[in-house]
């Protein structure tokens, strides 16, 4: 299963990153966290995501800012 590990920055922001052993998926990720904002009157602005390399799958990093 895919995993989401979050750090919080100052400011609201925070990092979740998404590691997967499948590929493709980051656009996905990206509007569920969106759509998830929407729908608990949240705005989630989703300004940087940084593909990090590993041997099998994918991970991510998203820059997220609430509200």
């Amino acid at each position: 299963p895919p995993t989401f590990d979050v750090t919080t920055k100052a400011g609201g922001e925070l990092y979740i990153h998404y590691t997967s052993e499948r590929t493709g998926l980051t656009p996905f990720v990206e509007g569920i966290m969106i759509a998830l904002g929407q729908r608990f009157n949240e705005p989630v602005e989703v300004p940087n995501i940084e593909s990090i390399a590993v041997d099998a799958g994918e991970k991510s990093r998203f820059s997220v800012k609430l509200g």
